[in-house]
């Protein structure tokens, strides 16, 4: 996925980052099957973080991530929107009682660099991908001046 986006990013003038591949992988790999045994350790390393280093080089592209908290759940998403240097974010509560995967209307929250929070409550998702892309390009267009 790395390769692929460093590959058509300069090509890009938006980069939308719905999802990590994964935070962490093991270290180690089996060939065969890890047997069943009362305990079992696994070291596990962060995998690369492909938005933040895009981020870095963007110029004018924008770079829109999300992210899936427990709590404090806008705190945390404006925490790394400055820390991977986003202009936007999309901000995922996950608690027992809301869960946003699956076809379920969910809440979120979307966050820009100015700290100005959308909240959208109860939104199916393809109402929430519509406000997105209307959210971006308000961003795009204030940027530029228009």
């Amino acid at each position: 996925m790395k390769q692929a986006c460093l590959r058509h990013f300069p090509q890009s003038d938006v980069l939308i980052m719905a999802a990590a591949v994964a935070d962490f992988v093991p270290t180690r790999q089996n060939r065969r099957k890890i047997h069943r045994r009362p305990t079992l350790r696994i070291t596990l390393r962060q995998t690369p973080d492909i938005i933040a280093e895009l981020a870095k080089r963007k110029g004018q592209r924008l770079a829109i991530g999300f992210s899936l908290e427990t709590q404090a759940w806008i705190r945390a998403a404006k925490s790394k929107l400055d820390r991977k240097h986003l202009d936007g974010i999309v901000a995922n509560l996950y608690r027992s009682q809301h869960i946003p995967f699956g076809r379920r209307k969910i809440t979120t929250a979307f966050v820009n660099r100015q700290g100005q929070v959308v909240l959208l409550k109860n939104e199916s998702k393809s109402r929430i991908a519509s406000k997105l892309l209307d959210w971006i390009d308000r961003i795009k267009t204030a940027r530029i001046g228009g």
